[in-house]
């Protein structure tokens, strides 16, 4: 059942399922390290797709918790010199890494790459290398409160929705700063995630360039041709210094 789970992608479950196989004989010497070392790959596997889909970009404590604990039991009753435990080493990277941990598990893998200078844990190893670099970047999808596999629909609507609020002519006076900025911020992240070639860059680490000048709005807002579905009307925008601005919108 539970390998039936794993093939349906319902890591939790099967996770849960080898738990259960694993208690009925905690001592059998070839079961009881084959079904930990099952439990560790479903619940590591739980919290890279927990974290594949959260706007946050990562997997609950509570998930990235089990996955890790789950990890290091396989591990310290494994035979060192396997190549069960360079797998299983790499797991518990892939369990750190959804918990948001990237440092930890770039450690973990590097520790494994020693063991085993293979193309798969080199790959993986850069993929964390990576992310890390990411996290120290704007995080635009957690700026629009979408998950890392929405849609344009859903990342139109989501910036429509945040445009609207943090617009600086609706706030008080002594909030307009961050509003501003907070407008920016949602203007290039829907630049980004909008257009596919820099979405693809963005997520795959890459350097990407926000629109500076062509197509840029006075006062520095780069929404080129408006907001998806325009605002009927328009509407005003007061830069610092008293300037008003109109956008005006199909």
């Amino acid at each position: 059942i539970a390998e039936k789970l794993m093939g349906e992608n319902k890591f939790k479950e099967a996770g849960e399922r080898y738990e259960q196989a694993f208690k009925l004989d905690p001592n059998h010497p070839v079961n009881a390290l084959k079904f930990r070392y099952k439990r560790c790959e479903a619940f590591s596997k739980h919290a890279k797709a927990e974290s594949d889909s959260s706007t946050e970009g990562k997997a609950t404590k509570e998930t990235t918790n089990t996955a890790i604990s789950a990890c290091e039991q396989a591990i310290s009753k494994e035979d060192t010199e396997s190549s069960t435990y360079t797998e299983l080493i790499c797991l518990l990277a892939d369990a750190k890494g959804a918990g948001g941990n990237w440092e930890a598990a770039i450690k973990d893998l590097e520790i494994a790459i020693q063991r085993e200078r293979s193309h798969k844990i080199m790959e993986q190893l850069e993929h964390a290398k990576r992310k890390l670099k990411m996290e120290k970047r704007k995080d635009y999808y957690q700026i629009l409160g979408v998950a890392r596999n929405a849609n344009d629909k859903e990342i139109k609507k989501a910036f429509r929705k945040l445009a609207l609020k943090f617009h600086p002519d609706k706030v008080s006076p002594d909030e307009q700063e961050e509003a501003e900025a907070r407008f920016r911020d949602i203007g290039e992240a829907y630049e980004v995630l909008t257009d596919s070639e820099k979405r693809g860059r963005y997520d795959r680490g890459e350097d990407v360039e926000v629109q500076g000048g062509q197509g840029q709005r006075p006062g520095g807002f780069p929404f080129g041709g408006g907001f998806p579905g325009g605002f009927p009307g328009g509407f005003q925008f007061r830069q610092g210094g008293g300037q008003r601005f109109h956008f005006q919108f199909g």
